[in-house]
């Protein structure tokens, strides 16, 4: 099993980029697929119409100045009993107004880490981009 952390910087705060993440309608719209995610710790959660499984670890809402979620993370094609962790946190810079977005995925098994490194790019900050600016 293997980590990544990955770092990206957006041009919205920290609230806005939060509920791409935590919103289901926003989730679906970022990713072009059906998400089930409810920010409430416990919650199930899913993505990319089920390929992606697990719960939400935890949640801090986006009224904090410094959101995050943590979520487990399971693709279907994993070995059965394999989840990993995603730690996602939002913090404010530029005195608020942009986001530096921090992702950690621990437990990922190690035939699969570049894969989801390029999926989290690709599916994810690209996209985001796309909406907010770069």
């Amino acid at each position: 099993m293997r980590s990544i952390s990955l770092k990206e910087r957006f041009r919205a705060p920290p609230a806005e980029v939060y509920r791409l993440f935590a919103d289901q309608g926003r989730h679906s719209f970022i990713t072009g697929s059906q998400v089930v995610i409810n920010p409430t710790a416990g919650s199930p959660f899913s993505a990319f119409s089920g390929s992606v499984e697990g719960r939400v670890v935890e949640a801090s809402g986006d009224s904090v100045s410094s959101p995050s979620l943590t979520l487990e993370w399971r693709w279907r094609t994993w070995t059965a009993g394999v989840v990993s962790v995603v730690k996602l946190e939002f913090t404010p810079i530029e005195r608020g107004s942009e986001t530096e977005l921090v992702v950690t995925h621990r437990q990922i098994p190690s035939e699969h880490v570049d894969t989801a490194e390029q999926g989290w790019r690709q599916h994810y900050f690209s996209r985001i981009h796309q909406l907010v600016g770069l």
